[in-house]
């Protein structure tokens, strides 16, 4: 809308403007999205003309947000988030708790910021809006869990003794834990309940539990176990002395070859003299 001499024929954009009595005029053009250029012409009776231009941005897109970290659902392991993305140069732009957002730096298209949360769940929320007055809000769910997994060895006890060759560990940690004895994986029940088989040698055995969580958070537990006997070897050959022939055993016995064939013989020799 605008003001113009009464006597002028008024046209926008090659469309005619009726002008009122009193020199006013107002129009209604509808826009495309992006630049659009309105272009005024007014010429009086006398052939006098004049141009003006406006140019006018329709924006109705809302301003691009990228959330780079964290993910949502991100499980923490410290109460220091750095939160940052990708947004749209110049945007008006604030992260931070429900309520209590922290406005960010956009200039350059992107943002970062640091925020401290509380041990548990928390909501991060990010709200932004353009020149254009176009809004745009994200919440991100996220979980800190700054705790160690509980770790309890229930046996064998600190400093155990045994003549065995081996001695059964069995513990208790965070259902879901990852646990590893000695560095090798031990399978966790739906209870938190593991054990495991550890073999020994003879002297002081140091064996190590660590337990880990989904966040990143470990506990760690050690004990001693004192073997007292040799592991199980190869059998050492052991001789025997019977009557008068020499048996030798190796894991098995050897026939007395030579005691039977005797037997055999005199039994022979009773046999013949019946006959007679």
């Amino acid at each position: 809308q605008g003001t113009t001499d009464t006597d002028v024929l008024l046209r926008l954009n090659d469309g005619l403007v009726t002008v009122a009595q009193d020199g006013k005029f107002s129009v209604t053009y509808t826009l495309s999205e992006g630049m659009n250029e309105l272009i005024f012409s007014a010429r009086d009776q006398a052939g006098n003309s004049k141009l003006v231009t406006r140019r006018v941005v329709l924006d109705t897109v809302r301003p691009e947000l990228e959330l780079r970290s964290p993910q949502a659902g991100a499980l923490l392991k410290t109460t220091q988030v750095t939160v940052e993305g990708i947004c749209e140069p110049g945007m008006a732009l604030t992260v931070g708790l429900p309520g209590a957002g922290q406005t960010v730096g956009t200039d350059t298209g992107h943002f970062s910021r640091t925020l401290s949360l509380p041990e548990g769940q928390s909501v991060l929320v990010i709200e932004g809006s353009d020149a254009a007055g176009n809004t745009v809000s994200m919440e991100i769910p996220v979980v800190v869990d700054t705790t160690a997994p509980p770790l309890d060895l229930v046996e064998p006890p600190d400093g155990f003794r045994t003549r065995d060759f081996s001695v059964v560990l069995v513990g208790v940690t965070e259902p879901g834990a990852s646990v590893t004895v000695n560095g090798v994986p031990v399978m966790v029940d739906p209870f938190g309940k593991f054990s495991t088989t550890v073999t020994l040698q003879k002297g002081k055995n140091d064996i190590k539990v660590t337990s880990g969580d989904d966040a990143g958070n470990s506990a760690s537990r050690s004990l001693t176990v004192t073997g007292t006997s040799e592991p199980a070897a190869a059998a050492e050959s052991t001789w025997w002395w019977a009557a008068a022939g020499i048996v030798m055993a190796i894991g098995i016995m050897v026939p007395l070859t030579a005691m039977l064939a005797s037997v055999a013989v005199k039994g022979g020799r009773k046999g013949q003299e019946g006959s007679k």
